[in-house]
């Protein structure tokens, strides 16, 4: 994901010196991908649906859930990873 939003997050954030990355992101029980974020720059982009990839790969469809609004330190964003049958055979 952040391959795909790079270039775009770069040229809207041309300050942006830290280095591009998730804190930390895991698949939940549910099969969400669940991302914390610690730069500001980074959550306010991702905020836009529209940002985020359709499809990663061939067989990962993404549904964005981003936060409705900025939580005090931290940031976690949800992100529905919707795998096609396909790849379990």
């Amino acid at each position: 994901m952040i391959k795909y939003i790079k270039t775009d997050f770069l040229s809207e954030n041309p300050m942006f010196s830290k280095p591009l990355l998730f804190n930390i992101w895991w698949i939940d029980s549910v099969g969400d991908l669940q991302i914390v974020i610690k730069t500001t720059e980074l959550y306010f982009y991702l905020c836009k649906q529209e940002r985020y990839p359709k499809q990663l790969l061939i067989d990962i469809k993404l549904i964005p859930h981003p936060p409705s609004h900025l939580p005090p330190q931290h940031v976690e964003l949800g992100t529905r990873l919707g795998m096609s049958k396909n790849i379990a055979s």
